[in-house]
């Protein structure tokens, strides 16, 4: 009787213990859900990405940047932390860089490409919001070069 009670009280510790590593110290993220278009484009250029440079912590948050992927559909996933968690409250400026194939070059060739950065509008996430944050962003056809 007394090697069944030993068993199952080290059973149960053992439980405890795994059960105590299962718990996340990560800052809460709040969501994202989003899109980027890119206006007068037949395709999608390369490699879009959007950087979240943290500006400001929201009270109690620590500092952290974050980048979101562009899918081939425009979809955005915004990672602080793990992969599409979304962004940590406090105020953002946002960014989008992007690649361009130069006209005629060689695709296989890093340097056949022209890479764009284009300062987005500023982005402040409250630590108090409920669901995810909706983002747009169109970004504008290149200007055309002049003569």
């Amino acid at each position: 009787m007394l090697r069944c009670n030993c068993v199952k009280t080290c059973v149960l510790g053992v439980m405890l213990v795994l059960a105590q590593g299962c718990g996340s110290d990560l800052p809460m993220t709040i969501p994202v859900e989003g899109t980027v278009t890119f206006q007068g484009r037949e395709a999608m250029p390369t490699n879009p990405v959007v950087y979240f440079r943290t500006t400001e912590a929201a009270p109690g948050y620590p500092t952290r940047p974050a980048r979101g992927v562009v899918g081939d559909d425009g979809e955005l996933e915004v990672t602080a932390f793990e992969r599409g968690d979304g962004l940590v409250p406090g105020k953002y400026d946002v960014m989008i860089e992007f690649f361009d194939l130069k006209p005629g070059a060689d695709p296989a060739r890093e340097s056949s490409y022209d890479r764009t950065e284009i300062a987005l509008e500023p982005l402040e996430v409250p630590s108090n919001h409920s669901g995810p944050i909706q983002l747009s962003y169109t970004i504008p056809t290149r200007a055309a070069a002049a003569p």
